[in-house]
């Protein structure tokens, strides 16, 4: 399947196919609100909030944040020893605040995601054609710009995944009465949420590349620090120029990359004769 990226200009997509790479997003700039939201889900309870207090004992994690919770707390010993004479105390604090944790914690999910996760968002390259025409209106600088074919293989390594999008009408649910902070609920609900969004963007039709940032190249310095993504050459497949792409550019650009780009195909849009839909011709 061949999955597009769309670009707000045809020098964009240039860039991108005689550099091989691609520009990576952290999931906070994103523009939907809801991006990666999950929902709080459970009870929490005294008799929950004791066991959990007491089955995170040993855990670092949560023992350091109970030193930065109360300030008194000295040492990491000291503090798995107060916390352990204390459990009822513990607890009752935890159901005090679960409301407040619960809030917090969908608060620093995007800060948490981008620790760990780059993101290039493509569109299926079997999308409606009606669909298209909003795809370009919005992210292809109203079919002025340019859009990339890849062809990303089934398996592409550690660092590398590509996730299809589900759109729901709710979001993803966490139980907040087991353990979230560190520990696989969270995991898994940040997991599933990277890969949902509502309903409302299912016209997109999108799937995500999702890189760890350890693999990215960072550039630039200050607030202008972009990071970018190597791709395999072979994954390039073709290159789509707007409708409104002024056909001189298109030429151009083709003629620039063709030599060196051999396999990649290139079509400029138009308008469907008695549709409201595109064509597709090759160039």
């Amino acid at each position: 399947m061949i999955l597009f990226r769309y670009f707000r200009s045809g020098i964009d997509a240039l860039e991108t196919v005689r550099d091989a790479r691609l520009k990576v997003s952290c999931i906070s700039s994103f523009n939907d609100p809801f991006e990666c939201m999950f929902r709080p889900v459970g009870k929490m309870t005294a008799a929950k909030a004791k066991e959990y207090v007491r089955s995170r004992l040993r855990s670092r994690y949560f023992i350091e944040g109970a030193m930065r919770q109360y300030p008194a707390l000295k040492t990491y010993k000291g503090a798995r020893r107060y916390l352990k004479k204390n459990l009822d105390v513990m607890a009752a604090a935890l159901l005090d605040r679960f409301e407040s944790i619960c809030r917090s914690t969908i608060e620093d999910r995007l800060r948490m995601l981008d620790h760990h996760a780059r993101v290039v968002c493509f569109s299926e390259a079997d999308a409606d054609p009606l669909d298209e025409i909003l795809m370009w209106s919005h992210y292809g600088a109203k079919h002025c710009g340019a859009r990339v074919g890849f062809e990303f293989p089934a398996e592409l390594g550690a660092n590398f995944k590509v996730r299809k999008i589900t759109y729901e009408n709710e979001r993803v649910p966490l139980d907040f009465t087991v353990d979230w902070e560190a520990g696989s609920a969270l995991v898994t609900a940040l997991a599933r949420s990277i890969e949902s969004k509502s309903n409302a963007w299912k016209y997109e039709k999108e799937h995500r590349l999702i890189v760890s940032p350890r693999v990215c190249i960072r550039e630039g310095s200050g607030e202008a620090v972009s990071a970018f993504v190597g791709v395999e050459r072979g994954w390039i497949k073709r290159v789509d120029f707007g409708a409104r792409h002024p056909s001189s550019e298109s030429l151009r650009l083709r003629a620039l990359l063709g030599p060196n780009n051999p396999d990649v195909q290139f079509f400029q849009a138009g308008y469907d004769g008695d549709r409201y839909a595109l064509t597709y011709n090759r160039i």
